[in-house]
């Protein structure tokens, strides 16, 4: 289709070409928007992944932590123990103790120190044969003293039911016995322990009957040395029940308790676990499967570990946190699980606001880009109809030329293009007149005017001045001619006259012929 307006064609092209670039740049900002959104939810992605590993493993350290500090409580009264029975070895420069003490005073301490501890379950003291004094044979099977066939000092305080210390206390069983359970341990290690490493040791929860009850215990033991002999050692027991109520307190203040802790020893002993008390002294492996090598070799190391398992129920973010005892010889950690998708959903979440948020800046952009786009068409529009204006005017005033209309001029405005012109049409008419009102002096017979042509190129002024000199010219001949004429015409009146006279004079002579001839 050819189009006839100039003002349809500029706004037609110059519409196109912002069409097409607000098109290129706003595809560019929709694709650069898009992918700044892509980076931003990949890199706060990673972020909140990272804060909430911190922050579980912020938890996790400080749940370790507070079991670690509950335990220290307990060892730090059997290190005291152990300090003040070792003082018994120590002997002056005489050789003899510098604290006499036996064997009735050692227990009213043991039992002094349960007594002005709640959180102790029982406290006790086992030697070696003849480590403590040379008294051994006369306390064999004193069983109401709290001795054995051996007569060794082996006294075991403990509470009972209701809280209350016995008046004496009972012998402790299995301190030599080297058979193991399921887990590796000793049933003698809370004696063989301390006895074959010289450390103190901490021994993984186990289940304890007593006349009263099944508790869960886990034992605290010190080594008696001096000068590198073993003696024997003290010891603190504790109610692990309460690895069990700190696994569920703390397991329900994360994500709604969606996900599980864990409390276990390197030997896979679960000493807590939030889900099903009824595991707990259970080894670990049923719950955390063929990743236990790898955990707890973790633990033994004392790593700080988080990491993604896979199990039946789905990926899983697991977190351990070791425990670590100063002097103690053992290793034991806490382990949080939470289903990834219970973790991510906050990521999800965020994720989804901000995708949302991409859409609608997207709407919102496009349509603005669409509205300023208009906007610019309609302004191209006004814009071009004020450069058509006066190119139309000058159109209508080549017209009125064609016609022969001389009188019209443009009205210029600017100085661009279209000024210009105006500028060259207006001269154009003005010189076009000048040789019409020529053509008209020289058509009333003024040959005179001058008719200089504005240039070489000028046919016009060129014609017209041809046209002049040519009729001043033809003019010039008529007039010799004409006075020819004249010159002629006089010669001939005076034949005419010279021939009427000759033709009078022969009418008189005739006439006087006659008159003779009639006479």
């Amino acid at each position: 289709m050819e189009l006839k307006s100039i003002q349809t064609r500029i706004a037609l092209w110059a519409g196109l070409c912002l069409l097409i670039t607000s098109t290129a740049l706003i595809t560019y900002s929709l694709v650069s928007a898009n992918n700044a959104q892509e980076f931003v939810n990949d890199r706060v992605s990673t972020l909140l992944d990272q804060g909430i590993r911190e922050r579980l493993k912020a938890r996790a350290s400080a749940e370790a932590s507070e079991i670690q500090n509950r335990l220290a409580v307990a060892m730090e009264a059997g290190r005291t123990l152990a300090q003040t029975f070792t003082s018994v070895k120590i002997k002056d420069e005489d050789g003899y103790p510098i604290v006499d003490i036996g064997r009735p005073e050692m227990n009213a301490i043991l039992m002094s120190v349960l007594e002005q501890n709640d959180d102790f379950l029982a406290t006790y003291s086992a030697w070696e044969p003849k480590g403590l004094d040379m008294l051994d044979r006369s306390y064999r099977n004193d069983t109401e003293l709290g001795y054995d066939e051996t007569g060794r000092f082996i006294p075991y305080w403990v509470r009972n039911v209701s809280g209350t210390i016995p008046e004496n206390p009972s012998a402790l069983t299995h301190y030599d016995n080297p058979q193991q359970d399921e887990f590796g341990r000793r049933l003698g290690d809370y004696y063989l322990c301390p006895k074959d490493t010289r450390k103190e040791c901490i021994i993984d929860p186990y289940n304890h009957r007593s006349s009263d009850k099944q508790q869960m215990i886990t034992s605290l033991v010190t080594p008696i040395i001096h000068e590198g002999t073993f003696y024997g050692i003290t010891g603190i027991d504790l109610d692990a029940s309460f690895l069990q109520e700190l696994a569920v307190t703390a397991n329900s203040q994360l994500y709604n308790g969606a996900g599980e802790m864990i409390i276990v020893s390197d030997n896979g002993v679960i000493g807590g676990y939030s889900r099903q008390p009824d595991l707990t002294g259970k080894h670990v492996k049923r719950l955390v499967g063929e990743t236990w090598d790898t955990d707890r070799e973790n633990i033994r190391q004392g790593r700080l570990i988080d990491s993604i398992d896979a199990t039946t129920d789905g990926d899983v973010i697991k977190i351990l946190a070791p425990i670590r005892f100063r002097i103690a010889d053992a290793r034991w950690a806490v382990i949080i699980r939470i289903p990834l998708s219970v973790v991510m959903a906050e990521v999800t979440e965020l994720d989804r606001s901000l995708t949302r948020m991409n859409r609608e800046n997207a709407t919102w952009q496009a349509g603005v880009g669409v509205g300023v786009t208009l906007a610019a068409l309609l302004l191209i529009w006004f814009m071009s109809r004020s450069i058509a204006r006066p190119i139309r005017s000058a159109v209508r005033m080549a017209d009125s030329i064609r016609l022969g209309d001389l009188s019209r001029r443009q009205r210029v405005c600017s100085e661009d293009e279209v000024g210009q012109l105006g500028n060259a049409l207006n001269a154009m008419a003005d010189g076009m007149e000048k040789k019409a009102n020529l053509a008209n002096a020289i058509a009333e017979g003024d040959l005179t005017v001058s008719t200089k042509p504005e240039s070489s190129e000028d046919k016009l002024g060129i014609a017209l001045e041809t046209m002049r000199r040519n009729l001043s010219d033809m003019v010039a001949s008529i007039q010799a001619a004409t006075a020819q004429v004249a010159e002629g015409s006089r010669g001939l009146s005076e034949s005419s006259q010279s021939l009427s006279d000759g033709a009078a004079d022969q009418a008189s002579s005739l006439e006087q012929i006659s008159a003779s001839m009639t006479e």
